[in-house]
């Protein structure tokens, strides 16, 4: 089952702060707001597949490393 496929069937499509625990939310909060670094990151990991290609086409470790080494560097915001 796909990540996509898992929050349609039990999350109602989505992920709500219910979901996160304190560091969870904390890191959503910065890594995926207006000021984070998740697109940035996206884009220098996986540009080519950007807007275009399915889940399955994206490497979940490469992809896991990219998200376990941003929470690790603790530097989640552009500002």
């Amino acid at each position: 089952m796909s990540a996509v496929e898992y929050f349609f069937m039990y999350c109602d499509g989505k992920l709500t702060s219910e979901d996160f625990d304190e560091t969870g939310k904390d890191f959503a909060e910065k890594y995926y707001g207006d000021d984070g670094l998740y697109l940035d990151d996206y884009a220098e990991h996986f540009g080519d597949l950007m807007y275009v290609a399915p889940e399955s086409a994206h490497d979940f470790s490469k992809f896991s490393s990219m998200l376990e080494g941003r929470l690790e560097s603790g530097i989640l915001t552009k500002k």
